[in-house]
Order: structure tokens, then sequence, then C-alpha cells
């Protein structure tokens, strides 16, 4: 059984969240919407894989990796908020 999350309703305080994303263009979430939620929370990070899909890991593999390995430095660097 799975389920297809199309649509992510933020109606509730959304500024005691944080949300790191990784999401691919061919993904089935709206890849402008994730990086409108990345907006809405605080610190929020979402990299969008040009190339990649739901695995973008594989589909998409340098700019994931990329990105994934700026992030845990960042982090590791005491960053808040990781710009990719």
């Amino acid at each position: 059984m799975g389920c297809r999350l199309t649509f992510w309703h933020l109606a509730f305080p959304t500024h005691h969240y944080s949300y790191n994303g990784t999401l691919g263009q061919y993904d089935t979430m709206d890849p402008e919407h994730m990086r409108w939620i990345a907006t809405q929370v605080q610190n929020g990070t979402a990299l969008i894989c040009l190339r990649g899909s739901h695995m973008s890991m594989y589909d998409d593999q340098q700019t994931y990796m990329n990105g994934l390995t700026k992030f845990i430095l960042g982090v590791d660097a005491g960053e808040k908020k990781v710009k990719l």
C-alpha cells in the first residue's frame, strides 16, 4: 500500500518547525511548493535536483551528493540555515 502526497497544507504554526528537504524536479511533489515550504519554517532548506525524480540520489547523483555534502558540512560548522 502506498500513498501520494500531492498537497501539503501548512495551517499549523510553521515557525516552530524546521525543514530540510531534497526533491527531484520530476518528483510527485511540486518543486516550487517545496521551495515555498522551506521559506515558511525556521532555517528551512530545499535542494531541487533538476535531473532527479523521487530517487534523486540515483537519478541526479552529482547534484544530490554535492548538496548533501554542503548541508552536512554547514550543519557541522554550526550554520543554522545552510544555503544550497
